[in-house]
């Protein structure tokens, strides 16, 4: 769940973020169906209560994503919930500003500071996964032209690079990432 977590908000992984966006809608549906049947009705009274409850069914959710590799308790309801979302749930949908925006930044041209990072993107030795922030470079049997030593030297000096541009490897997903920066 953690890795979920990580994936969609730090690595903006988009199919991370539609498993994570129908997790924390189950859990807010839950919240409100609970205030429904307590109500048997909702009007404009009740709205301070379902809001109550949304930002709650989000927090709970949340909260129960990111500690649930720490605590028994989290991952039980973290299992219990993931088994409870209705397999005839679409995926989750961005208005139609937010997925024209998405689509703007999949087709950013991709730019290194490094000369040498941009001449292995230009070679076709490292790329960035589609729909993701996540930059993999070719295995060590895919790179052309080189005997097995000129390789491995090839890829170690990639790492370096974008270690010095502030990525980090993420072994899930056998891929370098740049995270993002939170202001809290």
């Amino acid at each position: 769940m953690n890795r979920i977590l990580k994936e969609a908000l730090v690595y903006n992984d988009q199919k991370a973020l539609k498993h994570l966006s129908k997790f924390v809608a189950k859990w807010v549906r839950d919240q409100l169906e609970d205030l429904h049947v307590r109500n048997d009705v909702m009007d404009d009274q009740a709205m301070p209560e379902i809001n109550r409850q949304i930002r709650n069914g989000i927090y709970n959710a949340l909260y129960i994503l990111s500690n649930s590799a720490m605590d028994s308790e989290c991952l039980k309801l973290a299992v219990d919930t993931e088994q409870r979302i209705p397999e005839y749930w679409e995926d989750p949908v961005l208005d139609i500003y937010l997925e024209k925006n998405r689509q703007q930044l999949d087709s950013v041209e991709l730019k290194f500071e490094s000369s040498f990072l941009n001449e292995q993107l230009h070679a076709e030795n490292i790329y960035r996964l589609p729909g993701t922030s996540f930059i993999r470079s070719k295995s060590i049997l895919e790179l052309p032209d080189m005997d097995t030593e000129m390789r491995k030297k090839n890829l170690n000096k990639i790492s370096a690079h974008l270690r010095r541009e502030g990525y980090s490897y993420d072994p899930d997903k056998d891929a370098y990432v740049k995270p993002l920066k939170f202001n809290i």
